[in-house]
């Protein structure tokens, strides 16, 4: 009689067998996988854990004994058992693996035409099929295991370790072998440029779908369709992106009944002008547009600007960009100088009549809205009207661009003032701002001049308020074309204040067609408001501008007094509007950007001048 202790239980038992482990009573057992307790009835010989029988809970069971003992989670991955199992295959049915031997692969479809009628019972028996996507669903969470993420990451995590490489066709080893097995079985280092290949794929393809190539076919039309409408919102790859869907699968009746201009309707589409144009000759509709083939003058002399000028050859630009903007276009994007430049013609930018006289012009915001988003962006916005002086608009964006030809630093200047506008001063002012001053300006105007080598470099000039004799317009300033001067403007107004001490308030504006005019707020101007769109005037045959507010002051008889034809309208009731006047003489209406009011408090900058 031997006295043991159950290796399970712990508790003693009395055995005859000298050879016995375990004692015969039933076990309360804690399942090695799903962890749930169950009776033990009869325990195996050196074994201590157990599963409550469940496929799965062996399976985690199985896959822990094996890396306790071997290492691996299945014994097919050792070296030396792969090795056994090939040589005993080898000799069993000559080749290294059973699904490679002709009498395997006979023998399964026989079994399978037997029991389901078919050589594959899981793709053309519905049982079989049903039953193996439910199994997976359980197993993987997927209908077929490859779509699990986790099969998948085990998959590449293995890859890796034997391969180096996620997927084993992007081994080089793979990839040799690959084309070895085609050479000699097609003849081709590729199955689908052997003809039997190909053949065999046609055939397949029209007696499942009725089409050589699938994507021919009804049903692949369809799949396809379903698969780009579920993951883009659309029915065709090339249509993703596309704005206002509905119209442009209807598009022969959009086009029916829009008085839009080509860049107009490419704009509400959120396409390349050249794309519509193309759909628009598909349709057999050139006919119904004067600007199918037109694109803006000006574009076109500012995109030769950039390319025939010598210094901007390095300067990355986009033509007509649509992702700054969320479909709305930029004629010109700087992506390296967070600079966009924005040509509008009035022909086409007008508020009264859209292109071709047909329909409406612009918003009054369209332009401002433009420039508003460019700023979110991070992106300076210039945009240029009929009426700038393009010369000096070049000028101004060639600087930005590259920088100026010579750089002057600011302490190396002399400051001068004076209480009059000089001849010389004044087409300085004239010639190097941007917008020009008008011929009638006062005279009797402080001006602040900066000078390197006795040669103006810099000049600004001050208006003083008609109110308040304390507060001071700087009107304009202004450096001589080609020349940078760091630290130009800090000085021009710190020494205006120094000699000025009765100021108390400086004020200026910028125009938001010429850009931000962060200039003012690096010299210390805090912006004060931000104005709405101003109405502009602008005969093309003429080439001449009105300010909505000079009309308003003076009157259309006063301005078009030298206008050709023109015949005066006089003062009395019941007579056109001055808006109706100038219209009347082909003016077309012009909302621009507006512009910025920038103020600075002197006295809470003594400090910083002193």
């Amino acid at each position: 009689m031997f006295v043991k202790i159950c290796p399970l239980c712990e508790k003693e038992f009395n055995t005859n067998r000298e050879k016995q482990i375990f004692c015969k009573r039933p076990h309360e057992m804690t399942c090695f996988g799903c962890k749930k307790e169950f009776m033990l009835k009869k325990p195996k010989k050196g074994q201590l854990l157990y599963t409550c029988g469940d496929y799965t809970c062996r399976d985690i069971l199985t896959k822990h004994v094996n890396m306790e003992k071997y290492g691996v989670e299945n014994t097919t991955q050792l070296k030396e058992i792969q090795e056994k199992m090939k040589k005993t295959t080898l000799e069993k049915y000559g080749v290294e693996y059973a699904f490679q031997s002709e009498k395997v692969k006979n023998k399964i479809k026989e079994t399978n035409i037997e029991r389901y009628g078919t050589e594959t019972p899981r793709w053309h028996n519905e049982e079989s099929r049903l039953k193996a996507e439910e199994t997976n669903m359980n197993r993987y969470g997927a209908s077929n295991p490859f779509g699990s993420k986790e099969i998948q990451e085990k998959i590449k995590q293995h890859n890796l370790n034997k391969y180096g490489v996620p997927w084993t066709t992007q081994a080089e080893e793979v990839k040799e072998k690959m084309k070895k097995s085609y050479m000699e079985k097609f003849g081709v280092d590729n199955p689908a440029k052997a003809k039997e290949v190909q053949d065999k794929i046609r055939k397949t393809n029209i007696k499942r779908y009725g089409s050589p190539h699938f994507m021919q076919s009804e049903v692949g039309i369809k799949k396809y369709k379903s698969m780009i409408m579920e993951r883009h919102g659309v029915n065709n790859f090339s249509h993703k992106g596309i704005t206002n869907y509905e119209d442009y699968l209807n598009l022969e009746n959009f086009l029916m009944k829009t008085s839009l201009s080509i860049s107009e309707i490419a704009e509400y589409f959120n396409l390349p002008r050249r794309r519509i144009r193309k759909r628009i000759i598909d349709l057999g509709m050139q006919d119904l547009f004067d600007d199918l083939y037109v694109n803006s003058v000006r574009e076109e002399d500012f995109d030769r600007f950039l390319k025939n000028n010598e210094k901007l050859s390095h300067v990355k630009y986009i033509r007509n960009d649509r992702t700054i903007l969320e479909g709305k276009e930029l004629d010109f994007y700087f992506p390296n100088h967070s600079l966009a430049v924005e040509i509008s013609p009035t022909y086409t930018h007008n508020s009264k009549v859209g292109w071709g006289n047909k329909g409406e012009g612009v918003s009054s915001t369209y332009h401002l809205n433009k420039f508003l988003g460019c700023q979110e962006k991070g992106i300076e916005l210039i945009t240029i009207f009929d009426w700038h002086d393009w010369d000096k608009v070049l000028e101004m964006i060639e600087i930005k661009l590259m920088g100026a030809n010579e750089r002057i630093y600011g302490r190396k200047t002399e400051y001068f003032e004076y209480e009059t506008v000089s001849n010389d001063i004044f087409n300085m002012l004239s010639n190097w701002h941007i917008l020009s001053l008008p011929s009638n300006l006062k005279r009797k105007n402080k001006v602040s001049v900066l000078e390197f080598e006795s040669e103006v470099v810099g000049i600004a000039l001050w208006e003083d308020s008609k109110k308040e004799n304390n507060i001071v317009e700087l009107k304009r300033m202004v450096f001589k074309p080609g020349i940078v001067v760091p630290g130009g403007p800090s000085k021009l107004l710190s020494n205006y204040i120094k000699n000025n001490p009765d100021v108390k308030t400086i004020y200026t504006f910028s125009d938001c067609d010429l850009g931000h005019g962060n200039v003012y707020n690096k010299i210390g101007f805090e912006l004060t408001e931000e104005s709405r769109p101003t109405l502009n005037y602008y005969n093309i045959e003429h080439e001449k501008h009105i300010k909505h507010l000079s009309l308003v002051r003076q009157g259309a008889d006063r301005l078009l007094k030298n206008f050709p034809n023109y015949e005066p309208v006089g003062i009395g009731e019941h007579l056109p509007s001055n808006r109706e006047i100038v219209e009347s003489y082909g003016f077309l209406p012009v909302y621009d950007c507006g512009y910025r009011k920038w103020t600075l408090n002197v006295e809470q900058e003594n400090d910083k001048y002193e």
